[in-house]
């Protein structure tokens, strides 16, 4: 079943004016209604601070000032964005140490330039599909439902699925939240 976007909000961050004319005329042919395009670093703050986005499409080099790397991070750090937004980095750059350096802000996704509408489509579909997954947990964390939360990652985990090593890593990260060493060790391990 594929998603409807109508209802999407969805920011583009690009320092060239063409990649975002282009990603917008997908985003459009895809329903997307609500778009934003911004083309830097301190828009992207900016347009955060003022409006909640579904979906945030940023190219890793913004030109002067934050990369994307930088952006997700302070986006984090201010509570800008939660586990509803989905972040993936749009990137021309191939080199092994910025792609990397990109994975360890842990990014929802990494896409290569050029993209397609194709391409675009399915990795918003994965991620949405994964965020809708893991709403409950979600809400439960923020709720303060911590073993619930435990028990639903848990549960994928033992099911093996395509959400077992995702549920793993935030499984890890939930016990290392609360101070369970002995348990995040035994779960990594």
């Amino acid at each position: 079943m594929q998603l409807k976007y109508n209802d999407f909000s969805i920011l583009i961050a690009d320092d060239f004016s063409s990649f975002r004319s282009t990603v917008n005329s997908m985003l459009v042919s895809l329903g997307v209604q609500n778009v934003t395009a911004v083309s830097n670093g301190e828009a992207v703050i900016q347009s955060c601070e003022e409006n909640a986005y579904d979906i945030i499409l940023c190219d890793y080099d913004l030109g002067p000032g934050r990369n994307g790397q930088h952006v997700l991070e302070e986006l984090r750090f201010r509570n800008l964005i939660t586990w509803k937004t989905v972040f993936i980095i749009v990137s021309a750059e191939s080199s092994r140490n910025i792609v990397m350096a990109a994975y360890d802000c842990e990014p929802d996704d990494y896409l290569m330039k050029p993209i397609t509408a194709q391409m675009l489509r399915r990795r918003m579909d994965r991620q949405l599909d994964q965020r809708s997954n893991f709403k409950s947990i979600h809400e439960d964390i923020e709720s303060g439902q911590l073993l619930s939360a435990s028990d639903k990652l848990t549960t994928l985990i033992i099911d093996e699925g395509k959400y077992s090593s995702n549920a793993q890593k935030q499984l890890g990260e939930l016990f290392l939240k609360q101070g369970e060493l002995n348990k995040a060790e035994k779960l990594y391990k």
